[in-house]
């Protein structure tokens, strides 16, 4: 082969590459393909074979960026690294690409200046002073102070201080569905447990294992536990109650409190991503229970833990003890038991009704063969670990960035608005005004962002180095 030849070959090898859309040839689909199996940024997890899904291999690298779109800059003043997953590269190539702004998040404090919210986190608050507060030249605040906590008061100290709350921050984003932060006037984004980043809204509908086939693995026990925390945050009273049920029925304690079972041996499940194999196996085992024991560590309002959730997935009965309005995070009143008023032997009593009445217990799967209703769809989409948060955060910023100051006349029921463009009258309605209106911002609802169907779609399991730390529920 002359030189003149080889060098043709390459060159053609070359091009048809490129425009086969693989300009690395099949080195990159060796790679990506490597990529998926450990977790990496290349990896877009629609939903697990397991749940009716697969893997798509959708290289994400270099999104493209609408120019249009206004930047909004979130900096993380206090430490989120190792806690949540919003700085890594999937979770802000989504903001950046996928919300109705370009959603910057960073943790580089060079650019506090700059930001557009500043971010702080109640594990890591008050390691480093609080930065001071910028104003723009109208006297009013330049940036949002935010306050994110996914824990209760019991494990994070400054929400149980709502004077130090109300001074110091504009906005929370918590459990809480409440649209301020109880015992406050501080406006509240509520922000949920549900692993979006992992399994979408519809993974609940997977169908269940067969009534006569959920027997404890051939034991014939109908009820399990997954309980490690025994003491913190009210969990002692949690272990108390466990330990007075057993009493009445036998239980499969797999975890650190009351263990009285050891887990079965399983490999890992290459359907699901690196990250989640630990919630993999828990939910294999669940399904072979008729009930699962889903109590947070205490009762505290709108605090509802990954635990009630994966009994969903599983296709048991969530035998529910934590917080009283659990209802409203659930696909259907009779898709769990809420426990809450219950005594151990009432709940043993009903655990050996229904264990026993195969049309009764199948009752609370009716809703697997049933639309998901629109409020269990809301509260999927408000995770705390998908990048739908960050969209639904900097559209708040925009909004309030974006606010026209307007002089007030009040006559009854009325308000008449009057700036250097215009002139318009509307209702009050709890007294937030936004371009010329007077409105309530719904922090639960509000967006284009919790309906975007590009953004619902993107999942991603980051590799077992970036597992976010947690606290033991």
């Amino acid at each position: 082969m002359t030189a003149m030849t080889a060098f043709i070959f390459l060159f053609l090898l070359c091009f048809l590459q490129v425009i086969s859309g693989n300009p690395h040839g099949i080195n990159s689909v060796r790679k990506a393909n490597q990529n998926a199996i450990r977790g990496r940024p290349n990896d877009r997890h629609v939903l697990p074979p397991a749940f009716g899904g697969s893997f798509n291999l959708t290289r994400t690298l270099n999104p493209p960026i609408d120019p249009t779109k206004e930047i909004i800059t979130i900096v993380a003043s206090d430490n989120i690294r190792g806690y949540l997953n919003w700085l890594q590269t999937w979770f802000r190539d989504a903001g950046r690409t996928h919300c109705t702004t370009q959603c910057i998040i960073t943790d580089d404090r060079s650019k506090l200046n700059k930001a557009d919210v500043v971010l702080f986190h109640a594990p890591t608050h008050g390691k480093i002073p609080m930065p001071p507060r910028r104003q723009d030249k109208d006297g009013r605040n330049s940036a949002i102070y935010a306050f994110l906590s996914m824990e209760q008061p019991k494990y994070a100290k400054y929400l149980a201080d709502k004077k130090y709350l109300s001074r110091r921050f504009d906005l929370l984003l918590t459990y809480s569905l409440n649209t301020y932060y109880p015992g406050t006037r501080v406006p509240n984004m509520p922000i949920t447990y549900y692993p979006l980043n992992i399994l979408p809204p519809e993974a609940i509908l997977e169908p269940q294992m067969p009534f006569n086939e959920k027997t404890g693995f051939g034991t014939g026990v109908s009820v399990v536990a997954f309980i490690s925390n025994c003491k913190a945050a009210g969990a002692n009273e949690r272990v108390a109650f466990l330990e007075e049920l057993m009493k009445y029925i036998p239980v499969h304690s797999y975890g650190g409190c009351l263990n009285n079972r050891k887990e079965p041996t399983m490999a890992n499940d290459p359907a699901w991503p690196v990250i989640a194999q630990k919630r993999a196996r828990k939910i294999k085992i669940l399904k072979n229970y008729k009930f699962y024991l889903a109590f947070e560590n205490a009762p505290v309002d709108d605090y509802v833990s990954e635990k009630v959730f994966e009994g969903l997935f599983a296709g048991t009965v969530p035998i529910y003890r934590g917080a009283p309005r659990i209802s409203l995070f659930m696909p259907s009143d009779k898709s769990f038991i809420d426990a809450n008023k219950m005594n151990a032997n009432q709940i043993a009593n009903m655990i050996k009704s229904l264990g026993n009445d195969e049309e009764k217990y199948n009752a609370y799967m009716k809703y697997k063969q049933e639309p998901l209703p629109e409020s269990f769809k809301r509260i999927t989409l408000q995770s705390y670990t998908h990048p739908n948060v960050i969209c639904r955060l900097c559209e708040y910023a925009q909004k309030q960035k974006n606010k026209t100051i307007y002089t007030a006349t009040a006559s009854g029921r009325n308000l008449t608005f009057s700036s250097s463009n215009s002139t318009n009258t509307s209702k009050i309605n709890n007294g937030v005004v936004n371009e010329g209106s007077v409105e309530i911002d719904d922090m639960q609802y509000m967006s284009s962002n919790t309906t975007n169907s590009l953004l619902q779609h993107v999942r991603w399991s980051p590799d077992k180095k970036d597992r976010p730390k947690s606290v033991q529920h």
